[in-house]
């Protein structure tokens, strides 16, 4: 059975886990952390996210089936239809909330994004009721019109570390971390959002093979020596990664730098190889710890 676009956009699954003391499904939110578990903060009000919209995963030979090309052009308006009263995106004269009103856009309306600054995007309708109009819109609902999904997401401490607290090495592991966090541990920065694709093991595994095969060096370097706010816009057949803001520095604790540090240059711990003492010590202090000159020697 073949679905429309507007169908599926309605098919919401309503998650109502109740949680005392927070705000339920239409009442005002600031922050993630303001909204019952299973609702999302989306703009300005807790919601029920929508999980209609999933990515298809890879195949065995790394092509993800029915994969849509990736070179198409424009943006459209998405993840609007699920306010069922007042499904449409703002466009906005100024990058305010409460600056005029210029036009409301219904899902899917087909756009040009001419600029983007911080979280607001410039965008001219390119067809349609509204078309020729322009203005600001906010970055959570515009989407390139071949992507499947699109979301943000700040890599925090706890995204830099996998379930057993061992540190993550890979740029690709720990956005995929900070999926599992926010699906499976419920463990959310305040400037993560939801998105529609990654709620499971399989979908999430697929991200870390899509991530290693599209991130560039500065991204990776980014991602995993800092704590960053990222776009992340999904394809059928890749991901991409936007530096929204570096954030700080990631500082691991002693007991997460000791670790990585020991594994890979004090393997006659283990009876494996030799203990590398310097490069254990300029593994530590690299990652802002003191050895006290101890080297390896410290830890056996």
């Amino acid at each position: 059975m073949t679905w429309t676009r507007r169908e599926v956009a309605w098919g919401v699954a309503l998650l109502l886990l109740a949680s005392c003391g927070k705000a339920g499904i239409g009442e005002p939110c600031t922050k993630q952390g303001d909204c019952e578990r299973g609702a999302i903060c989306f703009n300005g009000k807790c919601e029920s996210p929508d999980e209609a919209d999933k990515v298809a995963p890879a195949s065995d030979d790394g092509e993800a089936k029915g994969a849509e090309p990736s070179d198409a052009t424009g943006w459209e308006v998405f993840r609007v239809s699920r306010d069922q009263k007042d499904p449409f995106l703002n466009v906005r004269a100024k990058r305010k909330s409460k600056s005029k009103l210029l036009a409301k856009l219904p899902e899917g309306t087909p756009v040009e994004v001419l600029e983007t600054q911080g979280k607001w995007r410039k965008i001219s309708v390119t067809d349609g009721e509204h078309e020729g109009k322009g203005g600001w819109v906010h970055t959570c609902c515009v989407k390139p019109a071949a992507a499947r999904d699109l979301y943000w997401a700040r890599l925090g401490p706890e995204d830099h570390s996998n379930s057993r607290g061992t540190p993550i090495e890979s740029a690709a592991g720990i956005l995929r971390q900070d999926r599992a966090n926010y699906h499976k541990l419920d463990m959310r920065d305040d400037d993560d959002r939801h998105d529609l694709t990654f709620h499971d093991a399989e979908e999430r595994a697929w991200l870390s093979k899509a991530l290693k095969e599209s991130l560039d060096d500065g991204t990776k370097g980014i991602v995993h020596k800092r704590q960053p706010l990222v776009e992340v816009v999904v394809y059928r057949d890749r991901v991409d990664v936007n530096i929204l803001d570096p954030g700080p520095k990631h500082q691991m604790t002693w007991d997460e730098a000791n670790e990585l540090c020991m594994r890979r240059y004090c393997k006659c711990a283990t009876g494996k190889g030799t203990c590398k003492h310097d490069r254990y010590e300029t593994c530590m202090k690299a990652r802002g710890q003191d050895t006290d000159g101890h080297g390896c020697g410290r830890n056996l």
